[in-house]
C-alpha cells in the first residue's frame, strides 16, 4: 500500500500544485504547500470520524469543538448534508442563528433526504429570530414533506402561541399529540405503572426499564400536553387547562413548573386553597415563582 501511495504522489507531482487531480481511487488535496492523496474509502471515514466526534461533543454541550470537528468534516466532503444540518444545530446552540440558517440552507440544497430534518431546524432558528411567518413556512415545508412530523407541529405552535394565536397553538399542540398517538401512550403508561405498583420484581424491572429507555419521549409528551394547557390558560378554558396540566404531571411528577401551572389556573377557577397546595409542593422543591405564589396569596 506504501508503494501505491508513493506512486500517486509521484504522478501528482508532475501537476501545478495549485490545482487538484482526481483520480479513480480517491481525491488528492492540494495547496500551495501541502499535497495529500487520500483514498475514497479513507476519506469517508475521516468525514463520519469528524461527524462522530462532533456529534459526541455536541451532546456534551461542547458546541464549538462540534462546530470544529463538522466544519473539517466539510474541508473534506464539501457536499456532506449531514455535516452541514448537525453543524447548523450546533450553531443554534451558539445562537449564532443567520451561521445556523445558512448550513441548514446548505444541507437542503444538497440533499433531499435532509430537508424534513433542515426545514424543521431552519424553521426553529427563525423563530428563535423572531421571523415568525418565516419560520412556519419551514415548519410547513418540513409537514408537507412529512406528514407526521409531530415536532413540526409542536414548533408551529410555539410560533402561534408567541403570535397570541392561541387557538392556532392549541390546534397544533392537539395534532402533534394526535400524531404520537397521546391517548394510547398514556393508557399504557398507566397500565405499566399499576403493574409496577404490585410486589413483582420482574414487573417493576419491565416498568422501569421502559421508562428510563423511553424517558425522552415521555418528557416530550408531558411537555407536549402542558404547552397545550398554557394556550387553553390564555384562553380562559381553566377546567381545560387543569385538565391537560393533570396529565402532564402524571406522566413527569418531576416538573415542577407544571405544578406552578396547575395553581395558576386552579386560582383563576376560584380554587385558591387547590392552588397553596400546588404550590406549597414545588416550594418546597426551590420552585421561585411558586414559592412567591404562595407568600402573596395564600
Amino acid at each position: 500500500m506504501k508503494k501505491r501511495i508513493a506512486a500517486f504522489v509521484f504522478l501528482v507531482s508532475l501537476f501545478p500544485l495549485n490545482q487538484p487531480l482526481m483520480i479513480g481511487l480517491g481525491t488528492v488535496l492540494t495547496s500551495s504547500s501541502v499535497m495529500i492523496f487520500v483514498p475514497a474509502k479513507a476519506k469517508a471515514e475521516r468525514v463520519y470520524s469528524y461527524l462522530n466526534s462532533g456529534s459526541k461533543k455536541a451532546g456534551k454541550g461542547d458546541y464549538i469543538g462540534a462546530i470544529a470537528d463538522y466544519t473539517k468534516g466539510l474541508e473534506i466532503n464539501p457536499r456532506d448534508a449531514s455535516l452541514y444540518l448537525n453543524r447548523g444545530n450546533a450553531k443554534t446552540q451558539l445562537k449564532d442563528y443567520v451561521g445556523a440558517i445558512n448550513d441548514y440552507t446548505k444541507a437542503i440544497e444538497l440533499n433531499p433526504k435532509w430537508t424534513p430534518l433542515a426545514y424543521t431546524g431552519r424553521g426553529y432558528a427563525k423563530y428563535l429570530s423572531k421571523d415568525y411567518q418565516e419560520s412556519i413556512a419551514d415548519y410547513r415545508k418540513a409537514i408537507e414533506l412529512y406528514p407526521r412530523n409531530p415536532n413540526a407541529f409542536f414548533k408551529i405552535g410555539i410560533v402561534k402561541y408567541a403570535l397570541n394565536d392561541y387557538q392556532g397553538a392549541i390546534d397544533n399542540y392537539t395534532k402533534a399529540l394526535e400524531i404520537n398517538r397521546f391517548d394510547g401512550f398514556l393508557k399504557s403508561l398507566r397500565s405499566d405503572r399499576r403493574d409496577a405498583s404490585f410486589d413483582d420484581v420482574e414487573r417493576k424491572e419491565v416498568y422501569y426499564g421502559r421508562y428510563n429507555n423511553n424517558r425522552k419521549y415521555i418528557q416530550e409528551m408531558a411537555i407536549y400536553i402542558a404547552n397545550r394547557g398554557m394556550a387553553k390558560l390564555k384562553l380562559d378554558d381553566f377546567s381545560g387547562a387543569i385538565s391537560d396540566f393533570n396529565k402532564a404531571i402524571e406522566i413527569d411528577p418531576g416538573f415542577s413548573d407544571f405544578f406552578h401551572k396547575r395553581g395558576v389556573a386552579k386560582k383563576l377557577n376560584g380554587d385558591l386553597k387547590g392552588a397553596c397546595s400546588d404550590w406549597r409542593e414545588v416550594s418546597i422543591r426551590g420552585h421561585k415563582a411558586a414559592a412567591k405564589s404562595l407568600r402573596n396569596e395564600c
